[in-house]
């Protein structure tokens, strides 16, 4: 698992640097704009059961077979009427003929993409990933390459689009097959079951619509009110967000049958399990907000090149997102595994309520206020606002059983040593001290720091990892 992460990161890092320094900012930020319209549009079709399906099939159903062809079914019928729908309402919206196309076909991708991930949570519901690694690899490849030949070619951003539902289509072959393998998975249309599924999944359904609405919807928004090119440079930035939560999916795998088993043995043990997953989520999440603040110009620069210089301070604001969400998906699991999955939802509901509402505010005052940058720099604090709201309103729901006076302790001492980083960029910026060397002069200080105090303890965080490999290996 852990080298499928690494291999498509990989991929997704070149495809992602490519992109924007080829197309500049105004095409990427058109790309992007289609592809966001695309995803918010095509929501409907998550139905939640990606979830339901790791919390309860292997634990209170035997297999699948009952109702995946209805939502296969149902999803076939939807793509259709969503596709000629959202057309419908970007032609009228006056967006071109390129953009309409690209937004179509990033619509099938969307639809091989809910089968996907359905099919991969029956598989870890299972217990059998090895040959997900295998087919993620190898469509990721396929993307990779289609993406390199769209842009060598020159060709229209239809293209580009194609290579996503291209790579997704032979990623449902091999993964249909490894479910009719090891799940035993068969193509069966009962209705009632389906709706009873339906039924079942409609918190998670509601929560997957308010989640997947993060970076989409306030895409749609950036573009419709301000540009393009500021779409563009807010694209650069979620590029490098969706970078580093790249190890989100994992932690859903193995966190959420680990937690629901856990839950159903004995509640001391889910609380331990929780609070020493929060505090391992802390440890890796904190360094990397701090360093991606800290070094937002360089990397930004490095990355996509000076026609994305704009995107820096944008990036430093969304720093902090890059903690909260992982607290974010450590809290929803957990409460999901209390059977409190309506709690996760409303909060979540909150949430896509909520940061519409900054968005449409902050936008055109920041795009006014701070010129270039300022519309992707209020889509980014508009982020930061609503995820803290709702991280919040999450860790109070779970009460003590997420907080102890460990995690206190490594909180208050790892902000300490954040502050001092930060105040040694201020010093070292006013010498005049190169960007690299500064960011690698605030890393070692903090390594040292986090480790001197003991606010991070690797043996402690590493007989974690050892347990739930040892857990999941016996479950």
């Amino acid at each position: 698992m852990v080298a499928q992460i690494v291999v498509t990161w990989g991929i997704a890092l070149g495809v992602r640097l490519v992109l924007p320094r080829v197309l500049g900012p105004e095409r990427f930020g058109e790309l992007n704009w289609a592809d966001a319209a695309a995803g918010v549009a095509f929501l409907s079709m998550a139905f939640g059961i990606d979830t339901w399906i790791r919390k309860e099939v292997g634990i209170t159903l035997p297999n699948a077979n009952s109702f995946f062809g209805g939502v296969l079914v149902l999803r076939l019928a939807m793509t259709v009427a969503l596709d000629l729908g959202a057309v419908l309402v970007v032609r009228w919206m006056g967006r071109s003929t390129e953009v309409q196309w690209t937004l179509m076909v990033f619509g099938v991708a969307q639809l091989f993409t809910h089968t996907n991930n359905a099919l991969a949570a029956l598989l870890h519901s299972k217990g059998r990933v090895d040959g997900l690694l295998v087919s993620s690899i190898v469509s990721k490849l396929v993307w990779g390459a289609m993406i390199l030949a769209a842009v060598l070619l020159k060709a229209p951003l239809p293209w580009l689009a194609l290579a996503m539902a291209v790579s997704e289509g032979i990623k449902v072959l091999a993964t249909w097959r490894l479910a009719m393998k090891h799940a035993q998975l068969k193509f069966e249309f009962d209705l009632p079951a389906t709706v009873q599924m339906l039924k079942g999944s409609l918190p998670f359904y509601v929560n997957a619509l308010a989640l997947g609405t993060t970076g989409r919807l306030d895409t749609a928004i950036l573009g419709t009110l301000v540009s393009d090119t500021e779409v563009g440079w807010y694209g650069a930035v979620l590029g490098i967000f969706g970078l580093v939560l790249v190890l989100s999916p994992l932690m859903s795998w193995l966190l959420m049958p680990m937690l629901a088993r856990a839950a159903a043995r004995s509640a001391d043990e889910l609380d331990q399990l929780t609070r020493r997953a929060l505090e391992a989520t802390l440890a890796f999440a904190m360094p990397i907000a701090m360093l991606v603040g800290l070094g937002a110009e360089l990397f930004i620069t490095i990355l996509y090149g000076q026609k994305f210089a704009p995107a820096a301070l944008p990036l430093r604001i969304i720093a902090p997102a890059f903690v909260l969400t992982y607290l974010n998906i450590v809290s929803s699991i957990c409460l999901t595994a209390l059977n409190r999955g309506w709690s996760v939802t409303i909060t979540s509901v909150m949430s896509v309520v909520l940061s519409p509402v900054l968005n449409l505010a902050l936008i055109p005052l920041l795009a006014a206020w701070l010129g270039p940058g300022g519309g992707a720099a209020a889509c980014c604090l508009s982020l930061v606002l609503s995820e803290s709201i709702t991280t919040s309103i999450m860790l109070y729901r779970i009460g003590r059983r997420a907080i102890d006076a460990r995690i206190v302790s490594m909180v208050v001492k790892t902000l300490m040593v954040c502050a001092g980083c930060i105040a040694l960029e201020v010093g070292l910026r006013h010498v005049g001290l190169a960007h690299p060397l500064r960011l690698a002069i605030e890393a070692l200080v903090y390594v040292v720091g986090v480790l001197g105090s003991r606010a991070v303890n690797l043996r402690e965080l590493a007989a974690l990892v050892k347990t739930a490999r040892a857990r999941r290996a016996a479950a």
